[in-house]
C-alpha cells in the first residue's frame, strides 16, 4: 500500500483515493472511496498511521481479494457513487506528477452491455466503453503470472558522499547509500565498505534507475566514528533521472549526537 486519504469530505474533487504498487512503474489507484471506509476495511489491521506515514518496508501488503475500502461520494453528483480505476506508472496525485496511464487487462469478472440487466463471465479481456463491471467471485482462483511489458525508462546516478566533520574509525564500517522516490520508495540500494581511518570522500554508483523527477539520495553510515555520535546521515536535494542519462549527485554525511 503506497497512499491512502480517506477523510475529504462530499464534493472534494481531488477524491478519497487508494494506491497500491503492483510493479515496476505500476502503481494502481482506486478513486472515490467512502471516506473513513478504508480504516474500517483493510486499515483497520494496520492501526492509526496511514501508510505513507510509515516507513517504506513496513507499510501493509494486500493478498488478492481483501477488501480495501467502500465505494462512496467523494465528489460527485448525489447518487452517482461510481468507483473510478487506473494503473499508472506513479501514484496519481498531484504532487508526484508527470505519469502516465498504463493499459491492463483483467481476469474473473463478469460485464454488462445492458446497464446491468444481464450480466456475462469474461476470463480474461478489456473493458470497453460503457461496459458495467463487477467482480465474479472466484477469489479461490490464484492470479497466473504475466510477463508485462516494461512501461519506465532507466537512467543511472552516481556521485560521492563526504564527512561534514570527522572520519571513520578505527574498525571502519559500511555506507548504505539509497535513492528514493517522491512517496518514499527505495528505488536501488549500494553498500560501500569504508576503511578505517576514512575521511573519505566515498564514491557509489546507481543504476537501473527509473527515470522520476523529485528523487533524492540518502547515505547512512554504520560502525565507529572518531567522534562520539548517535547517527551519520544526510542526504542529497531533489533531482530528476533522465532515460538513458547519469545524474551526478552529491551527499554530505554529518555526525549527530542525540543529548
Amino acid at each position: 500500500m503506497v497512499y491512502v486519504t480517506e477523510n475529504l469530505g462530499s464534493g472534494d474533487n481531488e477524491g478519497n483515493v487508494v494506491i497500491q504498487h503492483w510493479g515496476d512503474g505500476r502503481y494502481a489507484s482506486y478513486l472515490h472511496i467512502k471516506s473513513g471506509s478504508y480504516k474500517k476495511h483493510f486499515g483497520a489491521k494496520g492501526g492509526m498511521f496511514l501508510p505513507q506515514e510509515m516507513p517504506w518496508e513496513q507499510r501493509p501488503i494486500a493478498k488478492s481479494g481483501a477488501i480495501l475500502a467502500s465505494v462512496g461520494d467523494s465528489g460527485t453528483d448525489a447518487g452517482n457513487d461510481h468507483l473510478h480505476f487506473c494503473v499508472t506508472t506513479k501514484p496519481d496525485r498531484p504532487q508526484f506528477k508527470p505519469f502516465e496511464s498504463v493499459p491492463v487487462s483483467f481476469r474473473w469478472y463478469q460485464v454488462s452491455t445492458d446497464q446491468g440487466a444481464t450480466w456475462k463471465s469474461v476470463g480474461e479481456g478489456v473493458p470497453k466503453l460503457g461496459d458495467w463491471l463487477r467482480w465474479s467471485g472466484t477469489s479461490h482462483l490464484s492470479p497466473p503470472h504475466i510477463a508485462g511489458a516494461p512501461v519506465l525508462n532507466y537512467g543511472a546516478v552516481k556521485g560521492q558522499v563526504s564527512p561534514a566533520s570527522g572520519k571513520a574509525g578505527a574498525k571502519g564500517g559500511t555506507l548504505k547509500i539509497v535513492v528514493s522516490t517522491a512517496w518514499g520508495q527505495p528505488l536501488r540500494t549500494q553498500t560501500v565498505q569504508v576503511a578505517a581511518g576514512s575521511a573519505g570522500p566515498w564514491p557509489f554508483e546507481l543504476t537501473q534507475v527509473a527515470a522520476f523527477n523529485d528523487l533524492k539520495v540518502a547515505a547512512s553510515f554504520a560502525g565507529g566514528w572518531s567522534t562520539p555520535v548517535d547517527r551519520v546521515w544526510g542526504q542529497s536535494g531533489l533531482f530528476e533521472v533522465r532515460p538513458n542519462k547519469t545524474v551526478t549527485v552529491a551527499v554530505q554525511i554529518a555526525a549527530i549526537l542525540v543529548k
